[in-house]
This record gives structure tokens, C-alpha cells and sequence, in this order.
């Protein structure tokens, strides 16, 4: 059975493809990241389905990792986020919070800053996507 989708309730949702995580020159480039996003060729998939969504007129949108100078938005007291204090990673206005070139969005695409794993706590990607009416992502 063919799968159905209402563009008009739909959108796609790009995640996590600052340069700090996915670029060969990144900052978690010791952690495997970039090797791992290599080898599975995430970047080539995720540039085929921005393409498709786009030429369906499908809205597109994008969740970064961004963080202030200094990492007030985290306490720093696990390893996940004294890694990347210590790496000084995703910080906000630095070429590794910037979406890789491979994969960037397109003058007027929202990026939506999240300081945690959830795309959705304490940001305001509901916001938008309630505005747009999407149901479906």
C-alpha cells in the first residue's frame, strides 16, 4: 500500500548537522562522528531528501546544538557536557554550530537552537510548527 502524506501538514526536520559533529575537521572528530556520518553517507541522504522536500514544496527546517560562551545553558558536571565544554564545541556563532555546507538551509528555512538532546524542550521548534500547521515531520 503506498504511503499517503498531506504536504500541507508536513515538514522536514533536519537535525544535529553542524560542522562540530558531521565535518571531518569538527570538534567531535575524535569521538567517530564524522567517520560514522561518512560511512553511512548521512550527509548525501540528508542533501537528497532537503532536495525532494523542497521541490514538493514541503517546508524544511533545522534543530542545531548551540550554546553561549561559557555553556550557561548546561551544567557541566557529566561527560557528555564536559566533553563538549572541554572541546569547546557548538558554541554559538562559531563555524562548528554552523550547519555543514553539504547540507545548509536556504535564506528564509528555520534553525531552531535546542542546548540539550530534545529538539524540543526548551526551544521554540513547537512553536513553529504548530504556526505552520505541521503534523506530520
Amino acid at each position: 500500500m503506498p504511503l499517503t502524506i498531506d504536504k500541507s501538514q508536513t515538514a522536514v526536520v533536519a537535525l544535529d548537522l553542524e560542522n562540530d559533529i558531521v565535518h571531518e575537521r569538527g570538534a567531535f572528530k575524535d569521538f567517530g562522528f564524522a567517520a560514522q556520518a561518512k560511512e553511512r553517507n548521512v550527509l548525501s541522504s540528508a542533501r537528497k531528501v532537503l532536495d525532494a522536500a523542497r521541490k514538493a514544496k514541503v517546508p524544511v527546517m533545522y534543530v542545531c546544538v548551540k550554546y553561549r560562551t561559557g555553556y550557561p545553558e548546561r551544567a557541566i558536571n557529566c561527560g557528555m557536557w564536559q566533553a563538549v565544554a572541554q572541546s569547546n564545541a557548538l558554541v554559538e556563532g562559531s563555524w562548528g554550530s554552523q550547519v555543514h555546507a553539504d547540507v545548509a538551509p536556504l535564506p528564509g528555512e528555520p534553525v531552531v537552537a535546542k542546548h540539550g538532546i530534545s529538539a524540543f524542550c526548551n526551544s521554540d521548534l513547537g512553536a513553529i510548527l504548530r504556526t505552520k500547521g505541521v503534523r506530520n515531520l
